[in-house]
């Protein structure tokens, strides 16, 4: 037995002691006392904003102004990163910040910045450091710095120039409008949603792909105008190894008046990084230093969402084996990796006020790590390093990094087990997938065997392939609950008659003579609006291509530095945009309602029912209960009736999204999922047929409805799984994803592990991706009481798991209202 494992033995934290339903409300989970120190300085220290990168990019614009845009942002690129002040924490092992200290937010003026200012403010929004959630605090200091820089950058952002372009028929969907659909996260932000080629950093290290790209740049004829995207590249090269250097510099200075072994860890760490800032890594630290350091760049660089690690239990065997064989021990691999998570968590992204009553939660839309799952030739490829990242997550109970374990059909039965019993603690990790299910949608989207084989998951449930794929995934909420409200009154929106008609004029449910007349005016609605909401997506991709490429992002896609383009152009091997719908559920106990009660047993009339909806269900209580009965047909109880409605109502939207082109040359991709955005979306639509009141949650991403009065389902977890496996997901391969939450006495014991492993492979004969949480009513009801009392409580959202401390009350009470289910 070595230490490692002896000590959890010892302290109760091997597997089969985890614990059930405790999530992160746990002490010193970790053998290692490091680790336990870098997680308490995590709870006990506060949440800031910093300015510093703001301003460094402010002067290299104002300097590089008359630069061509690709040398002008590569130069910012630099100018970061040989000025921004470097951190290492106490007692880290690893090194990388987003250029801003530990739980600090850094600011990037390029993409948007009137809203940073109105926060600033409180012009209109809460004061920034008065939010009742998601609160930063910073220094008068900062907030003047940041105030001024606002007139340099009215009307040269990113934003800025995506509003000039849109007109007012694509912005009336938008969330300038309607809020029908959103595409917000790319008007205020970067993209990311990738996964970088590490096998190429690992093969050639900076100075190997520096020499590429010159070999390149020289080949090139006089005037060709490639020569300025491989300047780029050079500009950035060169920065990241300085960058890398300053960082071995650093670790050094703090060498000098460290003691023992703590002196001896920075001294290695100084080595490894003088090492990887050029040359391929040769140990795993080096191996693992250099991955997230990569990654930090594409984040400092791209303001991304969900730029994750990938597959690291596969990229970094290598040198794990290797490692192992000279004899170092894996008790210090495995706390390495948990200084990942250490590191990983203090990474801040500042979202808008807005974005934070539905997306609560301070990390940046966090790297995801893919364990597990198949290899290029289709035989397993779990390993010794998978069960070391679920350990991690067992350890830190951060939830972060992401993790996503991929599961198909061969998975040893004792890692499909160990799964499960990390799943039940409660913290929401790791989500699972279901390689079958999601190598088949990626498959029927024109991806390569071995590609797809390959697959990564990118932030909440998005299906990529590293190293090949730009993917534009979640680049918009799109509600076809809001599309079915249209259908149903000839083109207006319910609370918003005011601005007239918004969609074509397809008739009214009362006037409709049978349930046909309905389907067929929910078809035109959603090509119409499918096609306003590409288009403005469309403009957004223009924009992003023009004022911000990323050559550093560049270097790390194939076939870029081989076409001497920008992976903005659509110089990746797969470029797809991916837009997911919204109130799958909702719009399908809609319909049920519907055909049942109107159209078929003719219980109310279509004028009655239209009526009780516009009334918020006042003085139609009879009605509003027995719309949230089970007299009425719902989804999620695998009863054909509703179910197939749901099929319908979805592959309506993919017929609608499918092979729609986008400007780099690739296809709209259809996903069917929520995040938390059933809360914001339900937020601006009135009551609807299926017994939601005004402004109350949609149903969340492919589960059913659980309005506050009931839950449409009603038979438990196996019901749930039958009728979302129906589904056509095949089609949905931007992911899909399907939230769960169990008492957590239901998977107590070996009974528990072994049900919920019955219940996932039996969902992953058809589904993409499943997610838990495990936590009691009585226990949420006391935290939402008391949040302070729960310091560590970690609570699966959405595609993500956060403090519940952090959550704003809607989310809460959206989770708080999910089904509560168990295997009696």
């Amino acid at each position: 037995m070595n230490a490692t494992v002896k000590a959890l033995a010892e302290i109760g934290f091997d597997e089969d002691n985890w614990g059930v339903g405790v999530s992160g409300v746990v002490n010193d989970p970790s053998p290692f006392p490091r680790i336990n120190r870098l997680r308490n300085w995590y709870y006990e220290s506060g949440w800031t904003v910093d300015s510093e990168r703001a301003l460094l990019a402010t002067e290299a614009y104002q300097k590089y102004s008359d630069e061509p845009q690709q040398i002008k942002v590569a130069s910012t690129l630099a100018h970061i990163l040989r000025n921004v002040t470097l951190q290492i924490a106490d007692g880290q092992l690893l090194v990388g910040d987003c250029a801003a200290p530990p739980k600090s937010c850094p600011i990037y003026p390029e993409f948007s910045y009137q809203w940073i200012v109105n926060e600033l403010k409180g012009d209109g929004p809460p004061v920034l450091r008065e939010r009742p959630n998601n609160c930063y605090t910073y220094s008068d200091k900062v907030r003047d710095d940041l105030l001024g820089i606002a007139d340099y950058w009215q009307g040269k952002t990113v934003s800025d120039t995506i509003l000039s372009r849109m007109t007012p028929e694509e912005m009336k969907g938008d969330f300038m409008g309607i809020m029908l659909y959103s595409t917000s996260l790319y008007h205020f932000a970067g993209v990311g949603h990738l996964v970088a080629d590490t096998d190429r950093l690992f093969k050639l290290g900076y100075a190997g792909i520096r020499s590429l790209v010159q070999e390149k740049l020289a080949a090139l004829p006089e005037g060709d105008e490639r020569s300025i995207f491989y300047r780029a590249q050079l500009i950035v090269l060169d920065a990241a190894m300085d960058y890398i250097h300053r960082y071995a510099e650093l670790a050094r200075s703090k060498a000098v008046n460290a003691e023992g072994a703590r002196r001896d860890e920075l001294v290695q760490m100084a080595d490894n990084l003088d090492h990887i800032a050029e040359q391929p890594p040769q140990t795993f630290w080096q191996a693992l230093q250099l991955t997230h350091l990569a990654w930090s760049l594409i984040i400092i660089e791209s303001n991304g969402h969900s730029v994750s690690y990938g597959r690291l239990d596969q990229t970094l065997l290598p040198y794990f084996q290797n490692d192992i064989k000279n004899g170092v021990k894996k008790d210090f691999i495995q706390e390495v990796i948990e200084c990942l998570a250490a590191l990983n968590t203090n990474f801040m992204k500042l979202r808008d006020w807005l974005t934070t009553q539905a997306n609560s939660g301070r990390a940046l839309g966090t790297s995801t790590v893919t364990i597990g799952g198949v290899d290029g030739d289709g035989n397993d490829a779990t390993n010794e390093l998978s069960d070391m990242f679920i350990d991690m997550v067992a350890h830190t109970r951060l939830g972060h990094p992401w993790m996503a374990a991929r599961i198909h059909k061969n998975t040893p039965d004792r890692f499909a087990q160990k799964i499960a019993k990390a799943m039940r603690m409660g913290t929401g990790e790791p989500k699972i997938f279901s390689d079958e299910a999601c190598i088949k949608a990626m498959r029927n989207r024109g991806v390569s065997l071995e590609d797809a084989r390959n697959f990564v998951v990118v932030g909440c449930v998005e299906l990529s392939v590293p190293g090949k794929e730009y993917g534009w995934h979640d680049s918009a909420y799109f509600s076809i609950a809001r599309v079915l409200e249209l259908a149903m009154n000839d083109g207006y929106a319910l609370g918003h008659q005011d601005k007239g008609r918004l969609g074509p004029a397809t008739g009214r449910l009362e006037d409709f003579a049978s349930f046909d007349e309905l389907k067929k005016s929910y078809e035109e609605q959603m090509i119409y609006w499918v096609d306003i909401h590409a288009r403005g997506t469309n403009i957004m991709d223009d924009v992003h291509r023009e004022l911000k490429p990323l050559p550093y992002l560049s270097l790390l896609i194939d076939d870029c530095i081989a076409k001497g383009q920008d992976v903005n152009t659509g110089a990746a091997v797969y470029n797809f945009t991916g837009p997911q719908c919204t109130g799958v559920g909702s719009t399908a106990d809609c319909l049920s309602v519907i055909k049942q009660l109107v159209f078929e047993e003719k219980r109310v009339s279509a004028a009655e029912l239209q009526a009780a909806v516009q009334a918020n269900w006042e003085g139609h209580e009879s009605l509003y209960h027995l719309v949230n009965s089970d007299k009425v047909h719902h989804y999620g109880n695998d009863d054909d009736y509703a179910d197939e409605l749901a099929i319908y109502a979805t592959d309506i939207y993919c017929d609608a999204v499918e092979g729609i082109p986008n400007p780099r040359g690739g296809v709209f991709q259809p996903g069917v999922y929520t995040v938390s955005a059933n809360v914001p979306f339900g937020m601006v639509q009135a009551a609807s047929a299926e017994g939601r009141k005004n402004h109350e949650p949609l149903s969340d991403c492919i589960g059913p409805v659980h309005t506050y009065v009931a839950s449409h389902d009603r038979k438990g977890p196996t019901a749930v799984i039958k009728s979302a496996g129906k589904l056509h997901q095949e089609r949905m391969s931007n992911g899909t994803l399907l939230n769960l939450r169990f008492s957590p006495s239901t998977l107590s014991g070996d009974s528990g592990v072994n049900n919920l492993v019955s219940l996932y492979r039996s969902y992953f004969k058809a589904g993409q991706e499943m997610q838990l949480n495990v936590i009691s009513g009585a226990l949420l009801k006391d935290a939402y009481k008391n949040p302070d009392k729960y310091r560590g409580l970690m609570v699966r959202v959405a595609g993500y798991s956060a403090h519940w401390s952090e959550l704003s009350d809607e989310l809460r009470r959206d989770i708080m209202t999910r089904t509560e289910m168990s295997f009696d």
